[in-house]
């Protein structure tokens, strides 16, 4: 018996689209739609040496050593509440030093409202996290999107400079009705560990690569059992 070769092919392009076969397509990632690295406009004018405290760790944190901390600003559409400082590394020297990010000291919050977003869309978010300098001490981390809590983060603090920080990535999230997401990270517990957190990312959360292709595959399939039913019927009239 002939075989229909474009069904054969039809069938196999929807199965591997099915169980996820990789299948050769051109993608471009979405661009993020709000970016925020804390570089320039939050750090305070106090800077906190704290090499002649009682701390065992002073001035460093899992990632940079050292560290360098100073009071905060409410700049760029954030706000900070409790004891939120300005963390600042990868430099020898305050001066020398060009990475800013969030230290959330002990009980603290840092947010801001993301405005004008697609309100048919879902957005992902992703951020950088690291630990202060309390090697081997646990610290928590929560983030709230439009006051729902979307991660609970639990881990330990490493050597200083050991770590090259952590990334999350938080897909699926939609804005509430005027186009917003309203994003919250808070430390909220007393411990003496406390999380540092960089580079916030939203950006739109693209089609799978794979999806269009799966979408023509069964169509395609589709056709091809109409064409075989009509040609069988047309043979059948003709019979």
């Amino acid at each position: 018996m002939r075989k229909n070769n474009s069904l054969i092919v039809g069938v196999a392009f929807a199965t591997a689209m099915l169980t996820g076969a990789v299948v050769p397509v051109g993608g471009a990632q979405a661009s993020p739609v709000y970016f925020e690295d804390f570089n320039s406009g939050f750090q305070g004018g106090t800077f906190l040496d704290q090499t002649g405290s009682a701390d065992p760790h002073p001035n460093q944190t899992d990632r940079y050593d050292p560290s360098f901390f100073y009071s905060i600003n409410n700049a760029g559409g954030w706000t900070f509440s409790g004891s939120t400082y300005f963390a600042l590394g990868n430099g020898a020297t305050p001066e020398t030093s060009t990475n800013g990010a969030i230290y959330l000291n002990e009980p603290t919050g840092a947010g801001t409202t993301v405005v004008g977003l697609d309100i048919t869309k879902t957005y992902t978010l992703s951020f950088t996290y690291w630990g202060d300098n309390r090697p081997g001490e646990e610290y928590s981390l929560f983030v709230t999107v439009n006051g729902v809590l979307k991660d609970t983060i639990i881990d330990t603090v490493l050597a200083a400079g050991a770590n090259p920080g952590t990334v999350v990535t938080i897909p699926g999230l939609t804005t509430d009705g005027a186009g917003n997401l309203t994003l919250l990270f808070t430390q909220g517990t007393s411990h003496e560990a406390s999380p540092i957190f960089d580079n916030v990312t939203i950006s739109e959360t693209p089609i799978p690569a794979a999806l269009p292709l799966f979408a023509t595959g069964l169509g395609a399939f589709g056709l091809l059992g109409w064409r075989r039913k009509r040609k069988n019927a047309a043979a059948r009239a003709a019979a």
